[in-house]
């Protein structure tokens, strides 16, 4: 529910529509590549990893 609030909140913050497309387009890209690659990338590696450790 709070959750809910904050992202309906946060709709409200851009002053207009060019400036909600500028943060979506320069500021989102480069911080959802660290959510889409990186994470999970490092996850995987872990993954990996904690495999090769266990005796079979």
């Amino acid at each position: 529910m709070v959750l809910g609030i904050l992202i309906f909140a946060a709709s409200f913050l851009e002053p207009n529509y060019t400036m909600h497309i500028w943060i979506g387009l320069k500021v989102s890209v480069k911080v959802f590549t660290i959510f889409q690659i990186v994470i999970p990338f490092l996850l995987y590696m872990t993954m990996n990893l904690r495999r090769t450790r266990k005796p079979a």
